[in-house]
């Protein structure tokens, strides 16, 4: 089972340049309950996400057409539903600050092992299903308090209508 509570396989990317590497990732992920489609480069992956939608996309950041940051930020303005998982073969904390920086939900180092690659996987499908549900939650907060403020200006203009003013300039409610 991919995640408790799924309501269907969650579908995963990885984006590497390194062919026997994303094989085995995919692999290993597809072990685990997802479906996963591998692509080893940027266009590659953008043709991809074009045809499917992708929970989490594994992305390297060096790919051989373009940097995996390039291809990270599009995907954060076209895709921002999609988790975002940047790996690297460098352990380099300013690489890791910024592919967090760039809207990556996380930086890993490769290589990934095959547990700590399912708990990667989890751990992002967590993190992007309570942001989804966040962002679910503000829009209906947002509908709610619209609703609301032209509850209250209809409710002001409705006051506003019924009071008068009568000839001796005091102002009466025209409901008593």
């Amino acid at each position: 089972m991919a995640v408790a509570g799924s309501k269907a396989t969650e579908r995963i990317l990885v984006v590497d340049d390194d062919e026997p590497l994303a094989r085995v990732m995919a692999r290993t992920l597809r072990s685990r309950g997802f479906e996963c489609d591998v692509a080893l480069s940027a266009a590659e992956a953008r043709g991809l996400f074009e045809a499917n939608e992708y929970a989490v996309a594994l992305l390297d950041v060096r790919l051989p057409d373009e940097s995996g940051y390039g291809l990270l930020e599009e995907l954060r303005s076209t895709r921002p539903d999609t988790a975002v998982v940047m790996i690297s073969g460098v352990d380099d904390a300013e690489l890791g600050k910024a592919a967090l920086e760039h809207g990556a939900f996380a930086y890993h180092v490769k290589p990934v092992g095959a547990t700590q690659l399912y708990l990667l996987v989890v751990n992002n499908l967590r993190r992007r299903s309570l942001e989804l549900d966040n962002r679910a939650n503000l829009d209906r907060l947002e509908g709610l308090v619209a609703e609301r403020m032209e509850q209250m200006r209809r409710a002001a203009e409705e006051r506003s209508a019924a009071t008068f003013t009568t000839g001796t300039g005091r102002e009466t409610s025209g409901s008593r």
